[in-house]
């Protein structure tokens, strides 16, 4: 196959955009942002806040 051929020019047909499942992400807030955060991931996508296992209590906030 030429370089900068079309997949689809390789026998390969096209497909459909599938949705990803995300296991988690990081978010890196300002201190003192946390209510605002809080509020706009609630907000757009219905995420709540948990409570965190015993080790990782320390280590910012949980929304799932």
């Amino acid at each position: 196959m030429a370089a900068g051929a079309p997949v689809a020019s390789a026998g390969i047909a096209a497909k459909e955009p599938t949705l990803m499942r995300l296991s988690h992400i990081n978010v890196t807030l300002p201190e003192g942002c946390e209510d605002l955060a809080r509020a706009f991931y609630g907000a757009q996508f219905g995420l709540r806040e948990i409570v965190k296992p015993g080790a990782l209590s320390s280590a910012g906030r949980s929304l799932v």
